[in-house]
């Protein structure tokens, strides 16, 4: 939108404050991401996570999914919403709460 000249910009009496968000439907943004993903090489693979292996450093080394397939990837997004299943249960990072800098604090 901002390269097309079609981002409001915050008012300018508040240079750096934003006090409106958009709203995107995840489900719709999901598949078109995926598409372009797709598109372009990477493989999706979809199933219950069982188990997470780390490697050495603390990352996330592999997943087992319930079917019994094994994962091995370089990189894991974790697309699993406030359950948080790789970040908060696996990686154990802490949750760190910015709404006192974010005005908008809700999904």
């Amino acid at each position: 939108m901002a390269s097309q000249g079609r981002f409001a910009t915050p008012p300018t009496e508040y240079p750096n404050l934003y006090s409106y968000a958009y709203h995107f439907d995840a489900t719709l943004y999901g598949r078109f991401l995926r598409g372009i993903a797709l598109s372009r090489g990477a493989r999706s693979t979809e199933g219950r996570i069982v188990k997470v292996k780390r490697r050495a450093d603390g990352g996330v080394d592999q997943l087992k999914l319930e079917d019994g397939r094994v994962v091995a990837g370089d990189l894991f997004i974790d697309c699993s919403g406030f359950v948080s299943l790789l970040l908060d249960r696996a990686l154990e990072e802490p949750f760190f709460d910015f709404s006192r800098w974010l005005p908008v604090d809700r999904a």
